[in-house]
C-alpha cells in the first residue's frame, strides 16, 4: 500500500478516498491491537502528507507566486516521511514486501527542502477572521476525525508499560509514528492550525512526560513545524511547552541525538521570532540559552544542528543584551568560532555563525573574549574564503559590531586561562600566548584593531569596496569597519596607537572618495556615501590626511557629491561633517574650502534643512570652523546669518546638540566681529541664551556654549543692557547652577571653620605643573573655543581675535606674599562645606573644567558692573555657596584661565560685599600656590590683588 505512493499520482484527484482507506487500515489495526499494520498506515499518510505539500510547493514555484509572512519566524521541520520507528532496532519485526518508503529523495528529490533553509512555506496571518478561514481550508485537506485519532494514537503512549524494554512497547512505538505523521501534515499552513484547534500541542506535551526516545525525536519535529503561527506559539507557551522542550534537550545528549538537538533548537527559534519582546523573555527565563550553548558545545561539528541553534542565538540576543550576556557567559562565543573554523566553504554555516557573533557582540563585555579566542581574525579569514557579496556584508558587520565599543575601562570580562587552554599549540608558545590573552583581557579595543591592522584589513576592506561598488549594503558596512578602526579607545591602558591608525587608514581610502561619485546617481546609496562621510571626517583630523585631501581637491569633491545628494539629510549631515573637520586641519585649508563656495552653500543648506535637527546641527558646526577664514567675513556679511541660525534652532529648543552646536556658532561669530555681538545684544540673545542654559543644563556643552557666549556679549557693545535682561531672567542663579552641577561633587556633611583649619593646616597639596612659557596664551582647547582667552572689563573684541588678558606682564616672580600677611580673624562662626573628594574625578574632567572657564568668565564680566556685582554676591552670601565656588577653583590648578577668572570673580565679589571676605579666606592657601606655579601668566598678578582683598 505504501509502496504505490512512490510512484503514483493517482491519489491527489481523490485525497479524500486515499486518506479514507489509510484512516479505515489504522481503525481496524487499533482493534486488531496490530501495531505494526498501525504504524504502517501511519506512515502512508504521513508520506502522502509529504508528498502533497511537495506537490503544492512546486505549484506554487510553477506559478510564481509568493505568499507573504507577517511572522519573519524561522524555518519549520524539514518535509520528511514519516520514520520507520522500528528501523534502528536490531531484532525487530522483518519487513515485508511492500515495505514503506521511508526516504523522501525516492519520492521527489528535487522538491526536498534544506533542514536549514531560510525561505520556508510562509504562514499567513493569525487573526480571527484569517484564522476561520484557515481552519475552513483544514477541513477540506485531512478529516477531523482522522487527526483525532491520531491524537489519541499518541496519548496512548502515556499507557505504555514504563518496563525497561518500553522503547520496544507496541503502544510506543505507534504513538511516534502517530507523532511524524501529524509533523508532516503539519507542513501544511492550514493543517498546523487546525491540528492546534484540536488541542494537539498540549496532547503532545503532555505526552513527551513518559515518552520514549524514539517518541521525543517525532514530538519534536512537530513541536517545530506546530510552532510556526503565532496562535500555537502562545498555546507552547501557555501549556508549559518550554520547560518540557528544554528538559528533553537534556536529556537527550548523546552523540547520535544530533537530529532531536536540531529540531529543539528550530522550535527555539520559532519561538524567539514570535510576540516581540513577550516571547524573548520568556525564553530567557527559561535556560533555552543554556539549551543553545550545550548543543553547539556538544554538535558544533554538525552542520544541521549548528544552523538552528545559531539562529536561536540570533533571535534571542539581537537587540536583548540580558540574553547576550548569557550567551557569552554560558560559552557561546568559543563554540561560535568553532563552528565558524570547522564550516569551510559552507557559506550557510558561516553566514549563520557571522549573525550570531554580530547580535552577541551588542555587549562590550564579549569583546574580550571574542579577542582571546581569535574571533577577529577568524572573521577577517571570511573575506578570503567567500566572493559572495552576502557572506562579506555579515563579516563586515561582524567585524564593525567588535570595533564599536570604546569605552572599555569597567566592562572588560575576558574568559579564564583554562577555558583557553584549547588555543596552546605547544609548550614553547604557552608564556607568549598566556601573555597575549592577559593584554586581551586589560585591552581588547586596540589589541583587536593592531592584530586587524598586521592582517591587512584595511586594504581587504578597500579591494571589498571596489569589488561590490554596485552592492551598496556590503561597501556601507565596509566603510564603517574602517570608521570603527579608527576611533579612540577608552581603556585599562592607554590607547597610543589610535593616531597611527587614523594616518593608516586616511592614506589608504582618501582614494574612495571617487566611489561616492560613481554612486551619485544610483538609490539606496546614501547609507554608503553617508558612511564614507564620516570616515573622511575622523581621518582629516590628521594634518597628513587633511593636506593630502585638501591637494586632491577633496571639499570641492565632496561639494559636488553633496549637491547630488540635496535630498539625502544623512549624506548631508555627514559631509558638513568632514568639511568642518578638514577646515580644522589648517588656516590654509580652511581657506581654500571657502574659496571654492563652501560657506555659500552650508548657509543655503541651513535655511533650506533647518526643519532637520541633524542638518542644523552638522552645517552650524562646519560654519564655525570656517568662519575665522579671511575670506569668510566678506561672504558672511552678504547674508542674515543671526537670523538664519535662530530660525533654525529655534524649532529644535528640545535638542541639546542642536542647540550646543547653534550656540558654538553665534559664539564664534561674537569673537571674530564685534559687530556680530553688537547686533546679538540688539535682538535680546542673552533671554534666548538663558532659555537654552534652563532647558540643559545637565548638558555640559551646552553649558560650555552659554557660558562662552554670554560672556562675550557681557564684554560687548550694549553689554549693559546685556547684563539687565541676566539680571532679569534669573540668569545669575542659572549660572550658579550650572557651575555647581558640573564642577563641584556632592557634599558629605558641613564642620565649623575652626575645626576645618586645624583639620587641614598643612596639608596643601602640591600641583604637579612646570612654570608655563612666558607669553603663552590661556585658552584652552584651541579654536574650537570662541572667545576662550582672558577678557577684561567690558571693551570691544576685535575681529580676528578674541578679548586680550593685561599686556605688559612682569615675567619676575613675585613671591613677597606670605601666609603670614592674612589676617588671623578667619570667620570661626561660618560653617564650612566638606565635599567627597572620592567623587571628585567625576567632575575633574576636560569637559567639566571647560564649563568652569566659561562660566567663571561671564560671571567676572558680568562683576564689572557694580549693580551686577553686588546682587551676585548677595545671592552667594545668601545662599552660602561661596565653599563651592572656592572648590571650583582649587579643583582646575592646572587651568590657568580658571584660576585668573576665579580670583579675578572673587575678588570682585568681596569688594562687593565685604561679609564675604571672611567667608573667602580659606583660599588663601590656594592663591599662594598659584602665585608659585603661575608666576609668570596674568594668574601672579589677580593673585596678589585678591590676597589684598582678603587681608
Amino acid at each position: 500500500m505504501a509502496a504505490c505512493v512512490a510512484v503514483s499520482e493517482d491519489i491527489f484527484p481523490s485525497p479524500g478516498s486515499w486518506l479514507d482507506l489509510c484512516s479505515i487500515t489504522v481503525q481496524l489495526a487499533v482493534e486488531d491491537k496490530d501495531s505494526r499494520t498501525t504504524r504502517q498506515a501511519l506512515r502512508a499518510m504521513g508520506n502522502f502528507a509529504v508528498l502533497r505539500a511537495a506537490k503544492e510547493a512546486e505549484d506554487m514555484e510553477d506559478a510564481g507566486t509568493e505568499v507573504s509572512s507577517d511572522h519573519g519566524h524561522g524555518p519549520t521541520a524539514h518535509l520528511t516521511s514519516a520514520p520507520d520507528a522500528e528501523s534502528s532496532e536490531s531484532g525487530s519485526e522483518s519487513g515485508s514486501e511492500d515495505e514503506p518508503v521511508d526516504e523522501l529523495e525516492d519520492v521527489s528529490p528535487e522538491l526536498q527542502r534544506s533542514k536549514s533553509q531560510a525561505s520556508d512555506i510562509p504562514s499567513v496571518p493569525t487573526d480571527d477572521q484569517d484564522m476561520e478561514f484557515s481552519l475552513a481550508k483544514a477541513n477540506g485537506k485531512v478529516p477531523e476525525g482522522m487527526i483525532q485519532k491520531m491524537l489519541e494514537l499518541v496519548q496512548a503512549s502515556r499507557k505504555a508499560p514504563q518496563a525497561e524494554d518500553a522503547r520496544r512497547s507496541g503502544a510506543s512505538l505507534v504513538a511516534a509514528s502517530a507523532a511524524a505523521t501529524l509533523a508532516n501534515f503539519a507542513q501544511d499552513t492550514d493543517i498546523e492550525r487546525f491540528i492546534g484547534s484540536l488541542g494537539g500541542l498540549e496532547i503532545m506535551l503532555d505526552s513527551m512526560e513518559v515518552a520514549t526516545e524514539d517518541f521525543h525525536l517525532q514530538a519534536t519535529r512537530f513541536l517545530w513545524n506546530m510552532t510556526f503561527s503565532k496562535a500555537n506559539q502562545q498555546r507552547f507557551i501557555d501549556h508549559g511547552g518550554i520547560a518540557k522542550l528544554v528538559d528533553s534537550m537534556k536529556r537527550f545528549q548523546q552523540p547520535h541525538h544530533g537530529p532531536l538537538q536540531e529540531q529543539g533548537c528550530g522550535v527555539i527559534r520559532n519561538l524567539a521570532c514570535g510576540h516581540s519582546g513577550r516571547h524573548k523573555r520568556a525564553l530567557l527565563k527559561s535556560g533555552t540559552i543554556r539549551a543553545l550553548c550545550k548543543a553547539l558545545k556538544l554538535f558544533h561539528q554538525e552542520a544541521n544542528v549548528c544552523v538552528q541553534a545559531m539562529a536561536a542565538l540570533t533571535e534571542l540576543c539581537l537587540g536583548a543584551p540580558p540574553a547576550a550576556h548569557q550567551a557569552r557567559t554560558l560559552g557561546a562565543l568559543r563554540w561560535l568560532l568553532a563552528s565558524l573554523k570547522l564550516a569551510g566553504t559552507n557559506a550557510q554555516v558561516t553566514e549563520q555563525v557571522l549573525e550570531a557573533l554580530e547580535a552577541i557582540l551588542l555587549i562590550p563585555q564579549a569583546l574580550a573574549a571574542f579577542g582571546q579566542h581569535g574571533g577577529h581574525l577568524e572573521v577577517l579569514k571570511v573575506l578570503d574564503r567567500f566572493s559572495s557579496d552576502t557572506t562579506v556584508l555579515l563579516a563586515f558587520r561582524t567585524l564593525a559590531a567588535a570595533l564599536s565599543h570604546t569605552k572599555l575601562k569597567e566592562m572588560v570580562d575576558g574568559d579564564s586561562t583554562e577555558d583557553l587552554a584549547y588555543l596552546i599549540t605547544s609548550s614553547a608558545e604557552r608564556e607568549t600566548q598566556l601573555e597575549y590573552w592577559k593584554q586581551m583581557g586589560k585591552s581588547p579595543g586596540s589589541l583587536i584593531r593592531q592584530d586587524l591592522l598586521d592582517a591587512g584589513l584595511i586594504q581587504k576592506v578597500i579591494d571589498a569596496l571596489q569589488q561590490f561598488d554596485q552592492y551598496t549594503i556590503a561597501i556601507e558596512a565596509g566603510a564603517g569597519v574602517l570608521m570603527n578602526l579608527t576611533l579612540e579607545v577608552q581603556e585599562v591602558d592607554q590607547d597610543e596607537k589610535h593616531l597611527q591608525r587614523k594616518l593608516d587608514v586616511g592614506m589608504a581610502c582618501h582614494g574612495c572618495l571617487e566611489i561616492i561619485g560613481h554612486l551619485s546617481g544610483q538609490r539606496n546609496t546614501a547609507g554608503f556615501a553617508s558612511n564614507m562621510f564620516r570616515l573622511l571626517a575622523a581621518v582629516s583630523l590628521h594634518e597628513e590626511i587633511a593636506l593630502l585631501l585638501h591637494r586632491k581637491q577633496a571639499a570641492k569633491t565632496a561639494l559636488e557629491y553633496l549637491q547630488a545628494y540635496e535630498e539625502e539629510p544623512v549624506v548631508q549631515a555627514a559631509g558638513c561633517a568632514f568639511l568642518g573637520n578638514l577646515a580644522n586641519a589648517k588656516l590654509h585649508i580652511r581657506e581654500g574650502i571657502v574659496e571654492v563656495g563652501v560657506l555659500d552653500f552650508l548657509i543655503a543648506l541651513l535655511v533650506r534643512k533647518r526643519s532637520v535637527a541633524l542638518v542644523v546641527q552638522s552645517a552650524c558646526k562646519a560654519l564655525k570652523e570656517l568662519s575665522p577664514a579671511e575670506a569668510a567675513l566678506g561672504i558672511l556679511k552678504r547674508f542674515p546669518i543671526v537670523d538664519n541660525v535662530f530660525q533654525a534652532a529655534d524649532p529644535h529648543l528640545a535638542e541639546a546638540d542642536v542647540m550646543a552646536a547653534s550656540l558654538a556658532l553665534l559664539w564664534m561669530l561674537s569673537a571674530i566681529d564685534t559687530n556680530y555681538a553688537e547686533e546679538l545684544n540688539k535682538k535680546q540673545t542673552t533671554t534666548r541664551v538663558l532659555q537654552v542654559l534652563r532647558t540643559h543644563r545637565a548638558h555640559h556643552e551646552v553649558c560650555r556654549c552659554c557660558g562662552g557666549l554670554l560672556r562675550n556679549l557681557f564684554s560687548a557693545p550694549l553689554s549693559a543692557q546685556a547684563s539687565e535682561e541676566c539680571l532679569a531672567a534669573e540668569g545669575l542663579r542659572l549660572l550658579l547652577d550650572a557651575l555647581w552641577t558640573h564642577c563641584v561633587p556632592p557634599v558629605e556633611g558641613t564642620m565649623s571653620r575652626a575645626n576645618y583649619v586645624l583639620a587641614n593646616r598643612g596639608s596643601m597639596e602640591s600641583v604637579d605643573e612646570g612654570p608655563q612659557r612666558a607669553g603663552s596664551t590661556l585658552a584652552q582647547g584651541g579654536p574650537q573655543r570662541a572667545g576662550s582667552t582672558l577678557a577684561q572689563g567690558n571693551g570691544g573684541v576685535r575681529r580676528g581675535s578674541v578679548a586680550g588678558a593685561p599686556a605688559g606682564r612682569s615675567s619676575v616672580c613675585r613671591t613677597s606674599v606670605r601666609r603670614n600677611s592674612i589676617r588671623n580673624s578667619v570667620g570661626d562662626s561660618l560653617p564650612t562645606k566638606i565635599f567627597s573628594m572620592d567623587e571628585a574625578h567625576k567632575v575633574t574632567t576636560v569637559e567639566a573644567q571647560a564649563v568652569a572657564e566659561q562660566i567663571l568668565a561671564a560671571l567676572k564680566n558680568l562683576a564689572a558692573y557694580s549693580k551686577l556685582a553686588t546682587a551676585l554676591a548677595e545671592e552667594i552670601f545668601r545662599c552660602e555657596e561661596w565653599e563651592d565656588l572656592r572648590t571650583v577653583v582649587e579643583l582646575y590648578p592646572k587651568s590657568i584661565m580658571v584660576q585668573y577668572q576665579g580670583f579675578e570673580l572673587i575678588g570682585k565679589l568681596v569688594n562687593a560685599k565685604r561679609e564675604l571676605r571672611a567667608a573667602f579666606r580659606l583660599i588663601a592657601d590656594h592663591v599662594l600656590l598659584m602665585n608659585l606655579h603661575h608666576k609668570t601668566t596674568p594668574v601672579a598678578d589677580v593673585a596678589e590683588l585678591l590676597l589684598e582683598a582678603l587681608n
